[in-house]
């Protein structure tokens, strides 16, 4: 792997996981408005949440493999500038695009074209980001339709 490489791979790795965990906090926060059940049952609250601390969680991993990274025999001060942000947020802002096409053309659908986009995004060749794009709905419908009878 060249210094290059490993220079972009360590700036990308702080932009993501400082995304990551803004992303992470608010969705915590916002779902913090949701209504709770009585008795202590979990409300709808629940879910987001888990995704939350899943988001944040992988967004340490991400921060602790840029200071890990960063900190190796190189000792080359990477800049992390405009150039490193723009994958993490042009993913974030396709993912954003699903609840506006979702009611148009179905949940399934369009979790399938943001999936793939943002393996676009990410530079995967096109059959590995239809494959991963099938993967995951394929998994989430099995899990919301099948296990939770969640209509998608």
């Amino acid at each position: 792997m060249s210094k290059s490489t490993l220079k972009n791979k360590s700036t990308t790795n702080l932009g993501s996981s400082i995304l990551l965990m803004l992303l992470s906090l608010s969705i915590w926060w916002q779902s913090g408005s949701f209504p709770g059940l009585e008795e202590d049952y979990p409300g709808p609250n629940l879910f987001p949440r888990i995704i939350a601390l899943g988001l944040g969680g992988i967004g340490l991993l991400l921060s602790y493999s840029h200071y890990k990274t960063s900190s190796s025999k190189t000792k080359n001060k990477s800049k992390f500038g405009f150039r490193e942000i723009v994958r993490p947020v042009l993913a974030i802002t396709i993912a954003s695009i699903f609840p506006i096409i979702s009611p148009i053309v179905g949940f399934s659908l369009a979790l399938l074209i943001i999936t793939f986009l943002i393996g676009f995004v990410f530079q995967l060749h096109w059959k590995k980001a239809s494959l991963t794009a099938t993967i995951t709905v394929g998994i989430l419908y099995l899990i919301f339709s099948q296990l939770l009878n969640v209509i998608l």
